[in-house]
């Protein structure tokens, strides 16, 4: 119902202003700019633990006008796309994913949505349990997962030195 009691199939995030009593038309104003809403399964509120060696997936819907731009954090280093990791999204949805992880990746992540009205945040516990089987382990897989490190905002053994 609008707030002038006319009944409308109007959503929320729009308002109905009348014009004064003289004028017998309604007047239907757009708003066009929403700050950033991000939405996400209840099942992820809580610690989030994965066996090594899968993936983690975290994805969440945005609501936003102008269109939010998205970004996420790992213990308050932005999280880039590269080797196993990679960020999506099109500002309705973003999407972190990590294949194969490790220990590594345990940590808090953050995902930020942005636009030019505000911002919103949302935070996830990831512990990753157990371990790779390291016979298994190649020298360049060595390598990868300190690249995907690397990726997720930490430092890699060459890094260290």
């Amino acid at each position: 119902m609008g707030g002038n009691g006319i009944e409308t199939d109007i959503p929320a995030h729009l308002y109905v202003q009348p014009f004064p009593a003289k004028f017998t038309r309604m007047c239907v104003c757009v708003c066009d700019v929403a700050g950033p809403v991000i939405e996400y399964s209840d099942s992820l509120k809580d610690t989030q633990k994965i066996k090594a060696g899968k993936s983690l997936v975290l994805s969440v819907n945005i609501i936003g006008a102008p269109t939010p731009k998205a970004s996420w954090w790992r213990d308050d280093a932005e999280v880039k796309s590269g080797l196993d990791v990679t960020v999506e999204g099109d500002g309705t949805f973003s999407r972190l994913t990590v294949k194969n992880t490790s220990a590594a990746v345990s940590g808090k992540y953050k995902v930020v949505a942005e636009n030019s009205v505000g911002s919103d945040s949302a935070e996830f516990s990831i512990v990753i349990l157990g371990q790779f089987n390291s016979h298994h382990l190649t020298r360049s897989c060595c390598v990868r997962l300190s690249v995907i490190s690397t990726h997720l905002g930490g430092l890699s053994r060459n890094d260290q030195k």
